[in-house]
């Protein structure tokens, strides 16, 4: 291929793209129509490449939208070059920025403007709102007669100017944004609000706004709201990485960008980003609708565990993107067993609202000399696997009172798993299920950091801490377990003959929840490791559910003696979640199901054996006397730990044996004429 040359010594453009991808791009010849041509070596035609920024078009400008150079070449118009519809179309190459490949002899002399347009209702191109036709003259590019290697044209911006100013000491990073729904709906007035960039750089910080954006002027009409501003940098932290969100900030309050961190590079010529909806939310496009949504969600599962207990003071908060992702409070309701919140929002039919729920525990949790201490608190913010770990989302509707639910249950349940999702025993009774997990990392023989089935070891690692926590491994996004080779033994694949298929079969104990999230690590034989997923939206983590053998009743769900997870197929990023179970929930029975359970029932304890604290739990159809004691194995009584009338629904107690020896102890319940007794170990 010939050499190619900025015919001003500019290298052309920069969206976080390096000038080598410019490169790669033209040595696959991804041209369009008038690109598809070949290129000749003849010295009488020159390959000329022109690139075109639409930044500076006040319209969201999608990277499938019409981007056109027409115009006429030495006077004359042809198939390839004219003024109208025909004419040669420009292929998108990342964000802002569109290029095209024209052949080209000395001397030719090529007229021309730019023509943007995008789609309407009916499917036909309609002008951009500040767009079509750019404004201004007709342009002019002459090839030089004496020219004998192809050419890179400076980028051309729609209607001629640089969205920010250009200065010859430092380059200039244009960031964009659209506010449009967030005005409409009342949560940002353009008049007063900040908005700005926040993040991980030489130039941002993530605790303050530096970089503040100014509103710019839209066509009439519009309901895109854009800010935008450029950051001057100095050129010789050209190839920095970073990371980046919108912020808006109205008083005190800072409402954050939804999903994960934005990602950059500094290049070394002047570049734009391109634009992002706030909170990746689209301005309406129809009318809006002032409704009361209602929250409601059960905590049953943490409660079981031990790591949750409204009486110490332990809360559920409401973050979304409806309240700036700030702690919206939450309030128990003894007749759902739910904390609950009503939120009146205004927004389009079919608007969808990102939020989650957040535990915030009571700060005796993270004191060590209290008895409320949780060794290794996860953190609080929930990460439902029926939503692959990220955001739920709310799809907004036209009613008045809208709820939101799990299961079509009319609550929902933190992680979406519910009481029913506990693990307390198999079919047969026993405490131990062997759960196999089987994958295919034959995507990962051709990673950039290639796996090696002979001699790589390819590890699990678990990211759902109350699975973790029930199993004694360390969790955490930081893979703290490769610090604890006694666990990191527990949780590595075994090859399968001679095949890129890998198994590992956990013996997993009980009680746990019956929903795994986990990634994939694997060590190369020179020690370098790798894992796979990335961020905080959905496609972080693999999601795999053990499934009961019924799943009609809640009251009477059966786990199997052991069971096989849905095979594994390994990849980078976007790893695969399955949908849960129904657990048998309906709107009908749920809180029959939650409040009223069917008969008496005494569980194992959390976590068994245990050193020096444990939960015991049980569940009551009605309200009870009720007495929970501890025996040691001479019939002898250590400890009562509850002895009065309790509500129907489940309880969960904690027992502290700091006082007592090691060995077998047993824990009874008697409530009414039942009684039922189990078996717990204590090791110091």
């Amino acid at each position: 291929m010939k050499k190619m040359i900025p015919i001003d010594g500019n290298t052309a453009f920069r969206n976080g793209l390096t000038g080598l991808l410019t490169v790669v791009i033209l040595s696959l010849g991804l041209f369009s129509s008038v690109q598809a041509q070949a290129i000749s070596n003849d010295a009488a035609t020159i390959n000329v490449t022109f690139t075109v920024n639409t930044s500076t078009i006040p319209d969201t400008v999608s990277t499938t939208d019409l981007v056109q150079i027409r115009g006429s070449l030495n006077g004359e118009e042809t198939d390839d070059i004219n003024w109208g519809s025909t004419s040669v179309r420009l292929d998108n190459i990342g964000g802002d920025y569109w290029q095209t490949t024209l052949v080209m002899s000395p001397g030719d002399r090529l007229e021309h403007k730019i023509y943007t347009a995008k789609r309407d209702a009916a499917g036909e191109w309609d002008d951009h709102a500040g767009g079509g036709w750019e404004g201004g003259d007709n342009k002019m590019f002459e090839v030089p007669a004496d020219a004998d290697a192809d050419i890179m044209v400076p980028v051309m911006y729609f209607n001629r100017q640089a969205p920010f100013e250009v200065k010859e000491d430092s380059v200039a990073l244009f960031f964009r944004v659209n506010v449009g729904n967030q005005v409409a709906t009342g949560a940002l007035d353009p008049a007063t609000a900040v908005v700005g960039v926040r993040g991980s750089a030489s130039f941002l910080d993530w605790g303050r706004t530096d970089v503040v954006l100014s509103k710019e002027n839209m066509p009439d009409g519009s309901r895109n709201v854009f800010f935008s501003g450029a950051v001057y940098v100095d050129p010789a932290i050209a190839g920095e990485a970073f990371e980046y969100k919108y912020v808006f900030e109205v008083g005190s309050e800072v409402t954050w960008d939804d999903g994960d961190n934005r990602r950059g590079n500094v290049s070394a010529s002047d570049s734009t980003f391109y634009f992002a909806f706030m909170q990746n939310r689209r301005p309406p496009t129809a009318d809006l609708t002032t409704a009361s949504v209602q929250f409601a969600v059960n905590v049953g599962v943490l409660e079981e565990f031990g790591v949750f207990n409204r009486a110490v003071g332990d809360e559920v908060k409401i973050r979304g993107s409806f309240n700036g992702w700030g702690e919206g409070d939450m309030t128990y309701s003894e007749a759902f067993d739910a904390w609950t919140t009503a939120v009146t929002l205004t927004e389009e039919v079919g608007a969808r609202l990102a939020y989650k729920y957040y535990i915030k525990w009571d700060a005796s949790r993270s004191d060590e000399d209290s008895p409320n201490f949780i060794p290794n608190l996860p953190g609080g913010w929930e990460e439902p696997g029926a939503f692959g770990g990220g955001d739920r989302i709310y799809t907004f509707t036209n009613e008045s009172v809208q709820t939101a639910e799990d299961f079509g249950s009319g609550i929902q349940f933190f992680n979406s798993i519910p009481p029913q999702g506990i693990i307390r025993e198999t079919f047969m009774g026993d405490d131990v299920m062997d759960v196999t997990f089987r994958v295919d990392m034959t995507g990962a023989v051709g990673h950039t950091t290639p796996f090696n089935p002979a001699t790589d070891t390819l590890y699990l690692i678990i990211q759902t801490p109350l699975f973790g926590i029930s199993q004694g491994l360390a969790v955490g996004d930081d893979s703290p377990i490769f610090d604890n080779p006694d666990q990191l033994e527990r949780v590595m694949f075994s090859r399968v003959g001679t095949s890129n298929e890998f198994e590992l079969v956990m013996p997993v104990q009980l009680p746990t929840e019956n929903h795994i999230g986990f990634v994939l690590a694997y060590v190369t034989a020179d020690g370098e490791r790798v894992l796979n997923g990335e961020g905080f939206a959905a496609g972080r983590r693999y999601y795999r559910y053990i499934q009961p053998l019924n799943d009609e009743d809640p009251d009477d769900i059966i786990w199997p003696d052991s069971f096989e997870l849905n095979p594994i197929v390994w990849k980078a990023t976007d790893l695969d979640f399955e949908a849960p179970p129904t657990y048998g929930l309906t709107t009908t029975n749920i809180r029959e199901s939650l409040e009223q359970p069917a008969a008496i029932a005494l569980h194992n304890n959390f976590p068994n054996p245990f050193n020096p604290t444990t939960n015991i739990s049980f569940t009551l159809p009605m309200t009870e006397n009720v007495q929970l004691n501890v025996y040691n194995v001479l019939g002898q009584r250590v400890a009562t730990l509850v002895d009065g009338m309790m509500t129907a629904g489940t309880h969960s107690v904690n027992f502290n044996a700091a006082n007592l020896a090691s060995g077998v102890y047993i824990y009874q319940l008697r409530a009414g004429s039942f009684t039922q007794s189990r078996t717990m170990m204590l090791v110091k």
